[in-house]
């Protein structure tokens, strides 16, 4: 049966359903009890009810509870129990018990990955289940994709991305809190994963990678692996309730503004070394976020380079470190631009390992600095 404008339908690979509102190409959005629309590719929904059933129906609810629920009359009692989804939980094994999440982006055509519109999935490869909240934006304010509880070992489409969309989800945000139904199980702290995406690398085909959940290519973030959150050393288990009990009540105290250090660089054999880590320019960086960090490394890159450019021949190491190389990057486009008479090398591995660049001071051209 075609799926049509203003049929009530269910979804196949989730719970839940509602009201076609409006169908694009071969996406039709549905429109929950709650207000809110869903979008879900045709083949991953079920017609319930055609539109002119549901216009003749007396109680519109009837429509929006999946049929594996009861609706009980409105007689201002509370019913004595109402069926709990009849899906079931995957069999527990004992990797389970380890909480796995991967959040991946997936072409919808394969053949034209370049080009192709994008499916955003959910894997939730553990024996709990998942109340779960998805969101992105381009910039600091974020809109609701997706959120639903999603069964164990399990995934599930969140949405699909046009292209002309892709925008939105440079900046995407993932909550999830895990439990179990009808047995005990040990707690985990809730996730909260947030992260900025390079939205060029979906028009790259080499950003693609095969992994061990998906038949196609995909570009995929690790939420979780082994109760251990991205960028994060710690278990997310009871282990930590006192930890994060501190964490919280630092939280409430208001943030004190990062100490500068001040650390002259060192002059080690007419070279002068700078360490630009954070830990090292300043005693604490609370409140600050990445970016800003970032921007006070290179305004202390500037003001060393500033000061001794009337020094030709003068070699200064700068340590950035080798991470993601995003440190790196900026003080090589602060030479390219601002101090293109420098010339510029990887400084000696023996002496300081990989994760540091050496700058030569060469001659100021008349009417330099």
């Amino acid at each position: 049966m075609g799926v049509k404008v203003g049929d009530v339908v269910r979804f196949l690979d989730s719970v839940g359903g509602g009201k076609v509102t409006k169908i694009i190409n071969n996406i039709v959005y549905v429109e929950d009890e709650d207000g809110f629309e869903i979008p879900a590719q045709t083949s991953n929904v079920v017609v319930t009810a055609t539109a002119e059933m549901a216009k003749n129906a007396d109680r519109k609810e009837n429509f929006y509870a999946p049929s594996s629920f009861t609706v009980p009359k409105s007689d201002n009692r509370k019913p004595d129990n109402l069926a709990e989804e009849t899906l079931p939980d995957a069999p527990e094994t004992a990797e389970g018990e380890k909480l796995n999440l991967t959040l991946a982006f997936l072409p919808v055509d394969a053949e034209c990955i370049e080009t192709s519109d994008l499916e955003i999935v959910l894997v939730n490869d553990s024996n709990y289940r998942l109340l779960f909240c998805f969101a992105s934006g381009d910039g600091d304010c974020l809109s609701l994709r997706r959120s639903g509880e999603l069964e164990s070992a399990t995934e599930i489409t969140l949405t699909t991305v046009s292209r002309k969309d892709i925008s939105e989800y440079q900046h995407i945000l993932l909550q999830a809190i895990a439990f179990k139904r009808a047995k005990d199980f040990e707690a985990k702290a809730p996730v909260s994963f947030k992260t900025s995406v390079d939205v060029t690398k979906f028009s790259r085909r080499g950003c693609f990678k095969s992994n061990q959940y998906f038949d196609v290519p995909a570009i995929a973030f690790t939420v979780v692996k082994d109760d251990i959150a991205a960028g994060d050393d710690k278990v997310l288990t009871k282990d930590t309730a006192k930890e994060l009990a501190a964490a919280m009540k630092a939280k409430q105290q208001p943030d004190r503004r990062p100490v500068k250090k001040s650390k002259p660089a060192v002059n080690n054999d007419n070279k002068f070394v700078v360490d630009l880590h954070a830990t090292e320019l300043l005693d604490n960086t609370a409140g600050m976020g990445p970016a800003e960090i970032l921007n006070y490394q290179i305004d202390k890159f500037r003001e060393v380079m500033d000061e001794n450019m009337r020094h030709p021949g003068r070699k200064i190491v700068f340590i950035h470190g080798k991470g993601e190389g995003t440190l790196r990057h900026a003080i090589l486009k602060e030479l390219s631009y601002r101090y293109k008479e420098c010339d510029v090398c990887d400084a000696s591995f023996k002496e300081y390992g990989y994760g540091a660049t050496q700058v030569t001071i060469g001659n100021l051209k008349p009417g330099g600095r």
